[in-house]
């Protein structure tokens, strides 16, 4: 009568030490991949929310109508993926005449 319960006691350590690790380990993998979903989710939103705003707005030699001669020699025509006002700017800080420009205001407004 012995050999059931020590069978049953067998299974049951057997069940405690390798079959509930590989469940949980399961679990938490599910779960962690719906919270990564849930972050990719997130970060399309943020992004797609940027993009938007990036197509709204227009260069600064376009709105301030700059001659192609005068943009040649621009760091802001070199670089235009960049704001104007991050190439000019000095130590961190926007130039006064960066922060009284229409193309500075109208990318504040759309932020």
């Amino acid at each position: 009568m012995e050999q059931p319960a020590e069978s049953v006691t067998l299974l049951l350590c057997l069940s405690l030490r390798c079959i509930l690790p590989l469940a949980l380990t399961l679990l938490l993998a599910r779960l962690l991949g719906r919270l990564d979903a849930r972050w990719a989710r997130e970060a399309q939103a943020a992004t797609s929310g940027i993009d938007k705003r990036a197509s709204i707005r227009q260069t600064c030699w376009q709105m301030r109508g700059c001659a192609a001669g005068k943009r040649e020699y621009c760091p802001a025509y070199r670089q235009p993926e960049r704001p104007c006002w991050q190439i000019f700017s000095q130590n961190g800080d926007v130039r006064h005449q960066c922060q009284n420009c229409q193309v500075y205001r109208q990318t504040l407004a759309l932020a």
